[in-house]
């Protein structure tokens, strides 16, 4: 990763915005990112976060190593989410590890207190090597299994198995990926 903009925060001012944890080498955070809960949030190394993000989370969670997030991706997580090695997430998507319940008759407003409203909620995970499409929607109880693509514009509300592709609203299987059988020891 290289990145000489001025549009990316400088590691004193990571340091400022309160994270759990900041990696040593290539962490390029958007000035024009929001984050809420940044005390759970962890950044390893090699991690891009893209103009116009919102990530907010309640509880701890972590970005790792070669993860790229792009730009305008909203991730609302009061659980928590977990991104690992070499996972991405490409612009446009919206992570929810809270949703409404939209069947049962309590009234579903932001402002109101939590107890006059039902939700699902859980932690959302994306496994190594798992990508987003463009557009797509990861819902409440999701895992993206290691390897997993959720194609663009898909709607994802369930646990994918490894090395394959999901599309569609709902997502389905639609195809299988080849395993990424080695990785050069020595990525910078």
């Amino acid at each position: 990763m290289n990145s000489n903009s001025n549009s990316f925060l400088s590691s004193l001012e990571l340091d400022q915005l309160g994270f759990s944890n900041v990696g040593e080498k290539n962490v390029f955070v958007s000035r024009y990112a929001k984050f809420y809960g940044t005390e759970y949030l962890s950044l390893a190394n090699n991690v891009r976060i893209d103009d116009f993000c919102v990530i907010s989370v309640g509880q701890p969670s972590t970005i790792g190593n070669w993860v790229h997030i792009g730009t305008s991706t909203s991730i609302h997580c009061p659980l928590g989410i977990d991104i690992e090695d070499f996972a991405g997430i490409s612009p446009g998507s919206r992570i929810f590890g809270i949703s409404n319940n939209f069947f049962d008759e309590f009234p579903m407003h932001p402002l109101l207190n939590s107890d006059l409203f039902s939700t699902s909620k859980s932690k959302i995970t994306l496994r190594r090597f798992s990508q987003v499409g463009a557009n797509s929607v990861v819902l409440p109880n999701s895992l993206l299994a290691e390897g997993a693509v959720l194609g663009s514009n898909s709607m994802l509300k369930a646990t994918t198995d490894a090395w394959t592709i999901y599309a569609g609203a709902p997502a389905k299987k639609i195809g299988e990926r080849k395993h990424i059988l080695n990785l050069p020891e020595t990525i910078d």
